[in-house]
């Protein structure tokens, strides 16, 4: 249902490969969520306007009108600013009131997060307010290997970037999911492709506790930003890692829109088009195909 508490990420394939149709949807569908009180984030325009984009993104933006602002990332948004939700718990919503900037999705035991401020402030708040929901974030294969060798209190003392600060609001209600080597930001771009197996296996080791997590009759939310970048990430191990979650948790990770093995998961749950799926996810223009 779109309402006032509805935040659509909305995009289009880049490269002159959106159709009409996709664009008028797409562009439809922006404005049934402003008209309904929602808030709608695109890219920032400079990158709408880039030639890539031109014939896609850019036309979406031009066809919603001039955005209300631009997020802290740079992003543009139409409609409420969503940080300000974020950190200021104005929200009147019922529905809010009760899940404190969560998203449900289509399985009720699985929520999105939305940390597009990604401030410890922001994190604490979502932790705060939502203290039955096991929270999933990112992080490095360095940063497991270094967190296995400390304490608590020395890991609540590190400066952290990312939405691995959950994990020091929610210390044993959060997973991680490795999606980096030495840091997030690497994405295993230089990772030799001989070691792919193994990180597989890591990544079934997370999707084994969330697992657990729901059997147990609990809730877990991912990311609205996603896991891994699909620029950098070798495409093998992002479609792998955005296959799997989506296999087991129906979460559609940001960028995998595109790839086949992910679209032909979607399709066993319901025929939705590709303007519905850009609309509740932000994709970047078909990424595995740059």
């Amino acid at each position: 249902m779109i309402d006032e508490t509805t935040v659509a990420f909305v995009s289009v394939n880049g490269n002159n490969k959106a159709s009409e149709k996709a664009i008028f949807e797409t562009i439809e569908n922006a404005r049934e969520v402003l008209e309904a009180g929602g808030t709608v984030i695109m890219d920032s325009t400079e990158d709408a306007n880039r030639s890539w984009n031109k014939t896609g993104e850019a036309l979406v933006q031009e066809g919603i009108g001039e955005p209300s602002g631009q997020t802290s990332k740079g992003y543009n948004y139409w409609g409420t600013n969503p940080e300000n939700a974020i950190e200021t718990g104005s929200e009147t919503s019922e529905n809010l009131l009760e899940r404190k900037n969560l998203i449900p999705t289509v399985n009720p035991n699985v929520f999105v997060y939305n940390d597009l401020s990604g401030t410890e402030k922001a994190y604490k708040f979502i932790v705060d307010n939502n203290q039955d929901i096991t929270f999933i974030y990112q992080l490095s294969l360095g940063q497991m290997q270094a967190m296995e060798k400390m304490t608590e209190a020395q890991f609540n003392s590190k400066k952290m970037k990312g939405n691995i600060q959950l994990r020091k609001f929610a210390n044993s209600s959060s997973v991680g999911i490795i999606t980096g080597q030495n840091s997030v930001a690497d994405s295993f771009s230089k990772t030799d492709p001989k070691y792919f197996k193994a990180l597989e296996t890591e990544i079934e080791k997370s999707i084994a506790a969330i697992n657990d997590v729901i059997e147990k009759n609990g809730k877990v939310a991912f990311s609205i930003n996603g896991y891994g970048d699909p620029a950098l990430m070798p495409k093998e191990l992002f479609v792998y890692l955005s296959r799997r979650l989506f296999e087991e948790f129906q979460y559609l990770n940001p960028g995998s829109e595109f790839a086949k093995e992910v679209v032909q998961e979607v399709a066993k749950y319901q025929p939705v088009t590709d303007a519905e799926i850009l609309a509740k996810f932000e994709g970047e223009n078909n990424p595995l195909k740059c």
